[in-house]
């Protein structure tokens, strides 16, 4: 129901205002009857949960142009239905894609799922669907079965029972820290990049056991839309990024022995936006295993010397290019190779390159 019922209150007041007015006398039995049902409707409108769009949801929606388009994940919707089932609360909550109001006022849940009926099949078909009319967003979802997955399973396989909730709360200290300890990040990430699924991760402790799992700090694949990384969601998003390659053509599941290294990128103004004009590879026990400077292929406008403190003198001499710099990247990192940086979406967006495990200390 995406009704605005943001009046209700003042149509309540207003029917209130006009019962005060009247008296037994001047009201004959009719005028009653109206205005108790006009009362009822009223108090049952402000008892109807709402379900309205975020961003991220009115991006997914089939209404959004075909090269726009960015679809939700299946665990997006199973956030969605486990705020509107769990009473005490969620911890999932706010949801990400879409805000639920007033989900305690909802009775029932049905989910209906239709194997083997695709995106496609329903574009297509649309017209003979008219009992489809009353649902009021439709939206793109990646499909499980693209990591040997399945709706139901993705759906149906997180409640607990109260016993087994306190045993993870005891263990964990909070039922997020004990979610998030036991999810399977790469379940979203292998529906968009090419991991290799028959691999099994070893599970030994991580050497930096201070705070934090190095798994525990990876950006999600919702994250990594939602901080402008570039995905291969889409074929036909490829002519944007027709130049956009991955940091490997097959990667392993990660770990908490993954190694990790940082990177950094520079970068000066040209044009249409920013250009790569120097490129930085440490590994985590701070060792420099890379560093080159880079020749853009178009006219400079600004060094931007101030943050990088590169000038035309730096680069005089350079004959490296980006194509350069993207295979010796691809040569360096290894399969199950984790990148750490601050603001990465700018330094893969200026190498031009995509990669799956990624630590953003900006967020």
């Amino acid at each position: 129901n995406n009704e605005d019922s943001a009046t209700t209150p003042e149509k309540l007041k207003g029917a209130v205002d006009v019962a005060s007015t009247l008296s037994e006398d001047s009201m004959n039995v009719q005028d009653n009857i109206i205005l108790h049902s006009e009362i009822r409707r009223i108090k049952m409108e402000r008892k109807t949960s709402t379900l309205t769009l975020k961003k991220p949801g009115k991006r997914a929606l089939l209404s959004t142009p075909i090269n726009e388009r960015v679809p939700i994940f299946m665990t997006d919707v199973q956030h969605l239905l486990l705020n509107a089932l769990k009473d005490n609360g969620c911890p999932y909550s706010p949801l990400r894609w879409c805000h639920l109001e007033k989900p305690k006022n909802i009775r029932h849940t049905v989910v209906l799922v239709i194997d083997d009926l695709s995106l496609q099949d329903y574009s297509t078909h649309k017209s003979l669907m008219n009992n489809m009319e009353r649902f009021h967003h439709a939206v793109e979802v990646v499909t499980p079965s693209l990591y040997k997955g399945t709706i139901i399973d993705e759906l149906a396989s997180v409640p607990l029972p109260e016993i087994k909730e306190k045993v993870l709360i005891d263990k964990y200290g909070s039922m997020d820290v004990a979610m998030e300890s036991r999810k399977d990040i790469m379940v979203a990430l292998r529906a968009i990049f090419p991991i290799n699924v028959c691999i099994r991760p070893t599970l030994p402790s991580d050497k930096f056991e201070g705070t934090f799992s190095r798994t525990q700090l990876l950006l999600s694949a919702d994250q990594m839309i939602e901080e402008s990384y570039h995905m291969p969601l889409k074929e036909n998003n490829q002519s944007v990024y027709a130049n956009f390659i991955l940091t490997k053509d097959l990667y392993e599941p990660i770990s908490a022995t993954s190694p990790m290294f940082g990177l950094d990128c520079e970068m000066c103004c040209i044009s249409e936006g920013l250009e790569l004009t120097r490129v930085s590879i440490i590994e985590e026990d701070s060792a420099l295993i890379y560093d080159k400077y880079v020749l853009p292929r178009n006219p400079i406008i600004d060094y931007m010397t101030k943050y990088s403190g590169i000038t035309r003198a730096t680069l005089l001499n350079v004959q490296t290019r980006l194509e350069d710099v993207q295979k010796d990247t691809r040569d360096i990192l290894p399969s199950n190779a984790i990148l750490v940086g601050q603001f990465l979406n700018f330094d893969l967006n200026v190498l031009q390159m995509r990669h799956p495990y990624v630590i953003d200390t900006s967020i």
